[in-house]
């Protein structure tokens, strides 16, 4: 097995760990040490893939964000006015499909690392949208203030569809969501 197969399986395997450890102990009590001897790997080889319980923390959200950018960005070369619709629809489903996931970093994770998360993967969509719109010009202030309200309210609404069991099907999220965020924020700037 070349070697590229190997750590990428290892640091596979370190994320995983850290989830199923996340699902008991809280954020600011997992221990990398734990996280290596549950992964089945060295402390050297944790480490090398991930330097902080951060760095893993980090990764899980991101690995759930990049499933839904790539089924997103499509949408996003193709605005429309369904598109707010579309991407919310997008982003229940892939939280629905993450449940026990999104409950772990939810109950036990550090909401403003999730959120920073959150943040990143709305400035990458906003920066798509607006390679679209290249007679457009934008001030990064406004794009910013635009990516934390987009981060916070979402954040703040997947939190209260946990806390309520996700009895809201994906497609009933992201009608409401859709009202929140019609797809004309870019108007705002």
């Amino acid at each position: 097995m070349p070697m590229k197969e190997i750590n990428d399986d290892s640091a596979q395997r370190c994320q995983q760990a850290f989830i199923r450890l996340l699902a008991d102990t809280p954020l600011a009590s997992v221990r990398m040490a734990e996280v290596a001897t549950a992964a089945g790997v060295s402390r050297p080889t944790l480490y090398r893939h991930f330097h902080s319980k951060e760095q893993l923390f980090r990764a899980a959200v991101d690995s759930m964000f990049e499933q839904f950018y790539d089924q997103a960005e499509p949408y996003l070369t193709q605005y429309e006015d369904s598109l707010a619709l579309a991407l919310n629809f997008l982003a229940s489903s892939v939280a629905f499909q993450h449940r026990p996931l999104i409950e772990t970093l939810l109950r036990h994770g550090d909401d403003q690392l999730f959120v920073s998360q959150m943040r990143k993967y709305f400035a990458r969509m906003l920066g798509t949208l607006i390679r679209h719109q290249p007679e457009r010009r934008f001030r990064q202030i406004d794009l910013d203030l635009i990516t934390a309200m987009l981060a916070g309210a979402c954040f703040y609404a997947l939190r209260e569809w946990v806390a309520n069991g996700m009895q809201q099907t994906p497609h009933e999220m992201a009608r409401v969501l859709a009202h929140v965020f019609n797809g004309q924020l870019l108007a705002l700037v």
